[in-house]
C-alpha cells in the first residue's frame, strides 16, 4: 500500500539493466577515470564562439574540435556535405572515416554536434548491441557512449526536436526508433552524475524537459536506493570476470534490473552446471521480465536445462505473447 512513497526509476527494469550494463562496458573500455575527469560539453555561446555557422569548413572545424575532446585522430576523418538524409552518416573508406552531413543540418549546431558525436564514438566503441532484445540496441549504443564521454547534453536534447511556430505554438517531431529514448538518456545522465558524486551539476539546466525529468527522477531514485549494477566500485572490475557464485548471488537481489543483468551474464554454457537450478527457479520469478530473460538464458544450457522442460512447456500457454515466443 505504501509503494507510492518510494522513488521509482524513470525506465522499466529491462531498460534500466541495459543502460547500467552498457555504462559498465563503457567503463571497462575507457576506464572510469575518463568519466570522472571529463569536462561536460555544453551548448553555450563560448563553445561555439570560434566556430562559424553554415559552411562546410565550419563543420570540419567542429568535427576536429570534437575529435580533440574524444581522443579521435582527426587525420583519419573527413567530412563531406550533401547527404540527402537529415543527420550524419559515416562510412569507412581506405582506412579513413568519411562522415556525410546533410545541408539541412548546417545551421543547427546543437543537432550537428549530437549527430557528429554519434558517428565519432562509433570509431571508438565496437559495434555490439549487447543482450537487450531489440533491433535498435546497436544504434542505441551510439547515443549512450557520448553520455559517458561528457557529451550527453547534446545527444539528449537532440532526441526530440522542437520548432517554435510563428503563431507561438510548438510542433514536436519524434526521432526515428533507432535513437535512444529520452527517458533512457535521462537515466544514463543520472548514472553519470551519481558515479561522479554530483547532486546538482550545472549541466542540468541545459537539458530539455523530457530528458531533464527522467534525469532528476533517476537521481532521486539512485540517491534513495543505490540500486545500480554500475557503480564507482563495479566499474573497476569487468563483469565477465564475475564468478558464477557472484552472479547467482546477484540473481537473488531484490532489484529486478539487477536480476536481469545477472541473467544476461549467466547466458553462457560455461555457467550451466552450477547455474541451471537457480535459472530454473528464476522461471517462476514474480517479475515477468525476469522470467523472460530466464527463459532466454536457459536456452543455451543444453542438457543441463532438462529439469526445466515441464515449466517451459507450460509457458507455451502463457497469456503473454513475449513469454510464448
Amino acid at each position: 500500500m505504501l509503494n507510492w512513497l518510494f522513488p521509482r526509476a524513470p525506465v522499466n527494469a529491462v531498460e534500466k539493466a541495459w543502460v547500467e550494463t552498457q555504462m559498465q562496458r563503457l567503463g571497462e573500455r575507457f576506464g572510469i577515470a575518463r568519466l570522472l575527469d571529463t569536462q561536460v560539453m555544453l551548448p553555450t555561446p563560448d563553445f561555439f564562439a570560434s566556430i562559424p555557422t553554415g559552411t562546410p569548413s565550419s563543420v570540419q572545424k567542429l568535427a576536429d574540435h570534437l575529435c580533440d575532446h574524444l581522443g579521435v585522430d582527426p587525420k583519419r576523418l573527413e567530412v563531406n556535405i550533401g547527404c540527402r538524409n537529415r543527420g550524419a552518416h559515416a562510412v569507412e573508406e581506405s582506412g579513413r572515416t568519411l562522415i556525410q552531413v546533410s545541408e539541412e543540418n548546417l545551421n543547427d549546431r546543437d543537432q550537428l554536434v549530437a549527430d557528429l558525436a554519434r558517428e565519432l564514438v562509433a570509431t571508438l566503441v565496437p559495434e555490439e548491441g549487447g543482450p537487450f532484445q531489440t533491433p535498435y540496441a546497436r544504434d542505441w549504443g551510439r547515443d549512450l557512449a557520448p553520455v559517458f564521454l561528457g557529451m550527453g547534453v547534446f545527444v539528449a536534447n537532440a532526441v526530440v526536436q522542437q520548432t517554435m511556430t510563428s503563431g507561438g505554438g510548438c510542433s514536436c517531431s519524434t526521432p526515428p526508433q533507432n535513437r535512444l529514448p529520452a527517458r533512457m538518456l535521462g537515466y544514463a545522465m543520472a548514472l553519470f552524475s551519481h558515479v561522479r558524486g554530483e547532486t546538482h551539476p550545472d549541466w542540468l539546466s541545459f537539458l530539455q524537459l523530457d530528458a531533464l525529468s527522467a534525469c532528476r527522477k533517476g537521481q532521486q531514485y539512485l540517491r534513495r536506493t543505490s540500486d545500480s549494477v554500475f557503480t564507482l566500485e563495479s566499474a573497476n572490475r569487468p563483469r565477465e570476470d564475475l564468478a558464477t557464485t557472484e552472479l547467482l548471488t546477484q540473481l537473488k537481489s531484490r532489484s529486478p534490473s539487477a536480476r536481469i543483468a545477472a541473467l544476461w551474464d549467466l547466458h553462457d554454457p560455461r555457467h550451466a552446471p552450477a547455474a541451471a537450478e537457480a535459472i530454473t527457479a528464476a522461471l517462476s520469478d514474480r517479475h515477468a521480465a525476469v522470467r523472460e530473460e530466464a527463459i532466454r538464458t536457459m536456452s543455451c544450457y543444453g542438457p543441463a536445462a532438462e529439469n526445466a522442460l515441464p515449466l517451459l512447456l507450460e509457458f507455451l500457454d502463457d497469456h503473454r505473447f513475449s513469454i510464448r515466443c
